[in-house]
Formats: C-alpha cells, sequence, structure tokens
C-alpha cells in the first residue's frame, strides 16, 4: 500500500507501525496482532526479527517485491487484511518523527527502556492500548 502511494517506509518508520498495529489490534479485538516480542531499543519500540531483516536498509526505503507481498497477504485472514487497510490509512500521514516521539513518551517504551534493549512485557502493552480510544 505504502509503495503505491508514494509514501516511502523505512525500517524505523516500520518498526513503530507495527507497535501502533499491535496496540491498536489489541484495543479493538482483544486478540494479538503477531506473536513477536515488541522490545524497547534506543529509538523506540521494535520488532526485533522484522528490524533484521531489514537492516541492511538502514535510512534507505524498504524495498518489498510485489511477488513477496502477495506471498504475505495470502497468510493474512479477512479480518486482519481488514483491519490492516484501515489501520494504514489512519497512520499513512504521520511523520517518522512523530511516530518515534509518541512512542517514546508513551509508558510501555518509557517504563521498560534503561539503556539497553529489552522486551517489553506484554502485560504492559495490553495495560497501556486497553485505555486508549479509537474511531472505527
Amino acid at each position: 500500500m505504502a509503495q503505491k502511494d508514494g509514501k516511502p517506509i523505512t525500517n524505523l518508520r516500520l518498526q513503530k507501525l507495527l507497535y501502533y498495529a499491535w496496540g491498536t489490534y489489541w484495543n479493538l479485538y482483544k486478540k494479538i496482532l503477531f506473536k513477536d516480542n515488541i522490545e524497547a531499543w534506543q529509538f523506540g519500540p521494535v520488532v526485533r526479527d522484522v528490524y533484521i531483516e531489514y537492516c541492511d536498509s538502514k535510512k534507505q526505503t524498504l524495498s518489498i517485491k510485489e511477488q513477496d507481498f502477495s506471498e504475505i497477504e495470502k497468510k493474512l485472514n479477512i479480518e486482519i487484511k481488514k483491519f490492516l487497510t484501515s489501520f494504514y490509512q489512519g497512520y499513512k500521514d504521520l511523520t517518522t518523527n512523530s511516530l518515534v516521539s509518541s512512542s517514546h513518551e508513551e509508558k510501555p517504551w518509557r517504563t521498560t527502556y534503561k539503556g539497553k534493549k529489552t522486551i517489553i512485557p506484554i502485560e504492559t502493552l495490553k495495560d497501556f492500548f486497553n485505555v486508549i480510544e479509537y474511531a472505527e
């Protein structure tokens, strides 16, 4: 979606979007969007395996081949596809810097990051995102 919209995504931006997608999905459905841990790193929440997958990109725009995207899309159920489409529309115009700043102000990162990479406890994430009100 982002590539088609001309909204390039860097690894840093992807990490923040994953964090907010996880939290928004939890808030709306009380289900976990993905099982990977979300960790508190210097520049905010990170999903380590995804970061590693794209870490060669550094500040460059991520490039996902259409074939790879199609394979990922096939694995998603209809509910998650609808959610991700809606989520993307709500977040696509936010800057990476604003996402980083917001995540640093929020309890999950703020109370977990103490100068080293640490897993954010899932209960901390659930408790934080439970109280946010989202418009559907």
